[in-house]
């Protein structure tokens, strides 16, 4: 509201993905405001989100977290903040607002990154790479 924009946000629960990605493509951003918590850091998460909205060419902003910055690089394919710091986050949301060239380059980067790096056939390799490192490994029980 002291920003002048509430009128603009929109906020969802449970949109089917025909309406999300439609949303998604036009949005300003998408947040991902995780919290540092042992679920975020030790046991591990997917945050979904952030790979929809990479997919759709749609900057993210999202929380400082090990899982965010393995899915995107801060200031190259998204914009981060210290989770829990809404002062933060609503500077990186400004900057997004105020600077539609950033906003544009920071989507086509994640998308471009997602194509490159995410998508289903890459992750199977990935994971087809690490089953024939683990098996030639020799383990003492």
């Amino acid at each position: 509201e002291k920003m002048g924009v509430s009128d603009r946000l929109m906020w969802y629960y449970q949109v089917r993905k025909s309406t999300l990605q439609q949303l998604m493509e036009h949005a300003v951003c998408t947040v991902a405001p995780l919290q540092e918590c042992s679920r975020n850091l030790e046991q591990g998460c997917s945050p979904l989100k952030i790979l929809e909205s990479m997919a759709c060419g749609t900057p993210v902003v999202a929380s400082d977290l090990p899982v965010v910055r393995e899915l995107m690089t801060p200031e190259e394919e998204g914009l981060c903040f210290r989770a829990g710091r809404a002062g933060e986050l609503a500077r990186q949301i400004r900057r997004l607002i105020e600077f539609p060239e950033l906003r544009a380059t920071l989507g086509q980067q994640a998308r471009r990154r997602l194509e490159s790096q995410g998508t289903w056939q890459h992750q199977t390799e990935k994971l087809i790479t690490l089953y024939h490192h683990l098996s030639a490994q020799s383990y003492v029980l």
